[in-house]
């Protein structure tokens, strides 16, 4: 009979994360069994003389790897736009964050330059890997923890991997075995939401849509209210042409909202345009608000939709605000309208949503969004009252210069980080990835002691972990007694967990392959997708 669910109290187990690191470092010592990698990378390295094609061609640099030539090009552009992101203390940078801000606003220039960097490394990494193997073909990575107590590989990096291409690195240590990836689903926002018990959020980790999927389409879309209040004007609502039509009014009080996702939808139509609403009521009057507004989709069609209003009639500071003339700049909420996190808007709020995790700011956001606008999801983020407690608490710590917090387990954790501001985006992810590590080190510690018990150590075994993933690997005689259904059963009643009331954690669970060399192409298509020059 196979245990269900391997409950983790917090209060009665201790993790050990130097018992972790020996366990991988033993893991290490027997080794990581590769495959056949000439074939990729001469693929990687096909697509990085693409790019160092392309930018030839297109931009006459010789050396895409040199930052005199790069930023010599940049300067020759003249350009004020790269110049505040790629100069902004008058010394030039082609960094990561530079090239990826100019990316997602459409500067194909640095979409190749990151295509060509990213298509290096990862060819790069794959040349480390099979240099590193010995006449067996396995490699054997150094171990070495994080500051969070997180396993991290090098001689070969092991990490540098993305992971859509490891299953075409590594193969089971025998023929006939295979491997299991038991990979934990969006672990640390899950620790995040139970660590800091944010309420709005919890139907988030039950939902059948996906976490990111509810969090994004529980962001309210906003409109603007334009509250005139005046002696001079017939009440009523006033159309934005009569507004355009009067030069005491700035055009920022009637021109229109853009939609901030382009996956909001009516009728079947992407909207484009929230049309602003502009109220005028006598002094001392209580307004009547519009109960719907007119959106603007890309076929040009508009149509109206159900809006309400925050504002409270019974507060003196709003009654007082009624009894002087003036504009009170108000917003909307379009109640039946949500974003759908889709395709690259998923991929994009993703990015954004793991950034604004570990402290990036509204600027940050913002220049790592080019589909979605940063600063709405920003604000949503910093307006949830248990994040916007979190991150002051951490800049209290930050601002005494706290180099220590504790995991959810009571695991001491070290930031080593002296600048102030850096400090501040460290202790806000520190605990959640401590925490991160301190699970892992259980799971592979309970997956040890139950094989062990059944008998199944020569069986299946952990072949090593990575981030938040077991890779387990079962000897061919035991696929051959069972079934692989069979196997992952097992796996699953091994690694599925929760931690004292929190919702359990989501595994998924399968056997996993390299990828057919027919369909090799379009996997490093599908990889470099987001940064080659498509903007």
């Amino acid at each position: 009979m196979v245990k269900a669910l391997y409950k983790i109290v917090s209060n009665q187990v201790k993790p050990d994360a130097k018992w972790l690191y020996n366990r991988v470092c033993d893991m290490m010592r027997r080794g990581v069994k590769i495959g056949d990698l000439n074939p990729l990378y001469s693929a990687l390295v096909r697509e990085q003389e693409r790019f160092k094609q392309d930018i030839l061609t297109k931009y006459r640099i010789m050396n895409p790897n040199s930052t005199a030539q790069l930023t010599t090009y940049l300067n020759d552009l003249n350009d004020s736009t790269v110049v505040s992101i790629c100069c902004p203390n008058g010394k030039w940078t082609t960094n990561q964050s530079a090239l990826q801000q100019l990316a997602n606003i459409g500067y194909e220039f640095a979409s190749d330059i990151l295509g060509y960097r990213r298509a290096k490394k990862y060819a790069d990494s794959i040349k480390a890997i099979r240099d590193a193997a010995d006449a067996n073909h396995f490699i054997h990575p150094q171990v070495t923890l994080t500051k969070t107590n997180r396993i991290s590989f090098s001689n070969p990096p092991l990490m540098g991997v993305p992971k859509k291409l490891l299953w075409d690195c590594l193969v089971p240590s025998k023929p006939g075995n295979i491997f299991i990836s038991a990979d934990i689903k969006n672990q640390e926002p899950n620790i995040l939401i139970n660590m800091r018990n944010i309420q709005s959020l919890k139907p988030a980790l039950t939902s059948n849509e996906g976490l990111y999927e509810y969090i994004f389409s529980h962001i309210p879309i906003k409109g603007k209210l334009n509250l005139i209040i005046t002696n001079g004007e017939e009440p009523g609502v006033m159309d934005n042409d009569y507004m355009a039509g009067r030069e005491d009014i700035p055009p920022i009080l009637y021109s229109p909202t853009i939609a901030p996702f382009p996956t909001i939808y009516i009728n079947g139509e992407a909207v484009k345009l929230i049309e602003t609403i502009n109220l005028v009521i006598p002094i001392g009057g209580t307004p009547e608000f519009p109960k719907t507004v007119r959106v603007r989709t890309t076929e040009g069609n508009v149509y109206e939709t159900p809006i309400e209003v925050d504002f409270d009639f019974t507060k003196a500071t709003n009654r007082k605000k009624l009894n002087s003339m003036g504009i009170l700049n108000l917003e909307t909420t379009l109640t039946e309208l949500h974003g759908e996190c889709i395709g690259d808007v998923r991929k994009e709020f993703k990015r954004a949503w793991n950034a604004m995790t570990y402290g990036s700011s509204v600027m940050g956001v913002q220049a790592g969004c080019n589909l979605i606008d940063g600063k709405v999801l920003y604000n949503f983020f910093t307006g949830i009252p248990e994040l916007k407690e979190y991150r002051a608490e951490c800049n209290r710590l930050a601002s005494r210069g706290t180099q220590s917090v504790k995991t959810y387990f009571g695991t001491d954790v070290y930031a080593n980080e002296h600048n102030t501001s850096s400090l501040k985006r460290i202790l806000l992810d520190l605990p959640i990835q401590g925490t991160a590590a301190d699970i892992l080190s259980l799971l592979v510690k309970h997956f040890d002691e139950e094989t062990a018990k059944r008998g199944l150590s020569d069986k299946i075994w952990v072949a090593f972990t990575r981030h938040d993933e077991l890779i387990i690997e079962a000897s061919s005689d035991f696929v051959e007694s069972a079934s692989e259904t069979e196997i992952i059963n097992l796996v699953r009643d091994l690694v599925e967990h929760q931690v004292d009331d929190w919702e359990p954690f989501k595994v998924d669970v399968s056997v996993v392959v390299g990828t057919p060399r027919s369909q090799l192409e379009k996997l490093l298509s599908d990889i470099f997708s987001d940064v080659k020059s498509e903007y």
